[in-house]
């Protein structure tokens, strides 16, 4: 049972249930052709093992060492609203 004090991310699961639904998430992205292109590159091992800290801070749950600029990171790959709106939306299927 829940109560007031739990974060979303413990009302959720923790850290299990996060990593559950990072797999998930990219699930669904890589099998879609509208964001796939966008991990062509990407060390899909490091990204499944980093976005459990992204999405468990942004559930308020515990966040680990890594403290990345995400803007920085993403600059110039031409990620706009359409596309994390796109993201958003495989994410809230799940």
């Amino acid at each position: 049972m829940s109560n007031a004090s739990d974060t979303l991310s413990d009302r959720i699961g923790g850290a299990e249930s996060v990593a559950e639904l990072v797999q998930q998430v990219y699930v669904r992205v890589l099998a879609g052709l509208r964001l796939c292109p966008f991990f062509e590159n990407t060390s899909l091992e490091k990204l499944v093992r980093m976005q459990p800290e992204f999405f468990a801070a942004a559930l308020d749950g515990p966040m680990g060492t890594g403290d990345p600029d995400l803007a920085k990171i993403h600059y110039g790959m031409g990620i706009g609203r359409k596309r994390v709106t796109l993201f958003v939306n495989h994410l809230i299927l799940c």
